[in-house]
C-alpha cells in the first residue's frame, strides 16, 4: 500500500514537472512570436520545441512511455518524419 502511494506521488511530481516545462516552452514560444524575429533557425527552433511538447504530451499525459516493442518505435518513427518532411519543405521554400 505504502509503495502505491510512493509511485502516485512521484507520478504526480512527474506530470507536474512535464506540465511546468510545456507552459514554459509555450511562454518562450509566445515570447518569441511578439519579439518579431524573422530568421530560419528561429522558425525551426520554435518547430522543434512544439516537437518536443508532442513527445512530452504523449509520454506523459496519453501514457507512450509505457508502451514497448513495435509502437513504441512507431511513435518515434512518427515524430521523426514529421519532424524531418516539415523543416525540409521550410528550409527549401526559404531558400
Amino acid at each position: 500500500m505504502k509503495e502505491s502511494v510512493s509511485t502516485n506521488l512521484l507520478t504526480s511530481r512527474s506530470a507536474l514537472l512535464v506540465y511546468l516545462v510545456l507552459v514554459t516552452l509555450t511562454v518562450l514560444t509566445w515570447l518569441i512570436g511578439m519579439s518579431g524575429v524573422e530568421a530560419l533557425w528561429v522558425s525551426l527552433l520554435v518547430f522543434a520545441m512544439a516537437l518536443f511538447k508532442v513527445h512530452l504530451i504523449g509520454d506523459y499525459f496519453m501514457q507512450l512511455k509505457q508502451v514497448r516493442g513495435i509502437w513504441g518505435l512507431v511513435i518515434v518513427i512518427w515524430l521523426s518524419i514529421t519532424a524531418i518532411l516539415v523543416s525540409a519543405a521550410y528550409i527549401f521554400s526559404a531558400s
